[in-house]
């Protein structure tokens, strides 16, 4: 058996909790400016603040995010964001010389949550603390 299968099945609350709010984020997205949906969720204090709760849900995101089209940082970071006690959600951008492309990412202490590699070379332009 799969180790994420074996995670859902401990978590199974947890885990249908998550996958329902990335696709309610999926659809608020597209509908929502982007700062109303991080003050939303700024605002929302879901449960205390337990490391491996958050370690489970961002599991759970980089799994599902493997299923889902479209560009995937944006919504999992708003999930991550939304169910966390306390972290700071950031938007950044990388400027190249032909494009400018966009990231999103949650801090929580000395810890990253990214669901794609390379954040650091980012310039984080937008923050939103919780």
């Amino acid at each position: 058996m799969k180790e994420s299968t074996r995670l859902a099945l401990r978590h199974p609350i947890l885990f249908l909790e998550t996958a329902t709010r990335l696709l309610i984020m999926d659809i608020l997205v597209r509908c929502l400016s982007l700062k109303y949906l991080a003050k939303k969720c700024s605002e929302f204090r879901d449960s205390p603040d337990d490391f491996e709760r958050t370690e489970r849900i961002f599991r759970f995101l980089t799994i599902f995010e493997r299923y889902l089209p479209g560009p995937s940082c944006l919504r999992s970071s708003l999930v991550l964001f939304w169910m966390m006690s306390k972290g700071t959600l950031r938007i950044g951008i990388l400027r190249n010389s032909k494009s400018i492309e966009a990231h999103a990412w949650v801090e929580k202490q000395e810890r990253v949550y990214s669901i794609s590699q390379g954040h650091q070379k980012y310039e984080s332009l937008m923050q939103f603390e919780k």
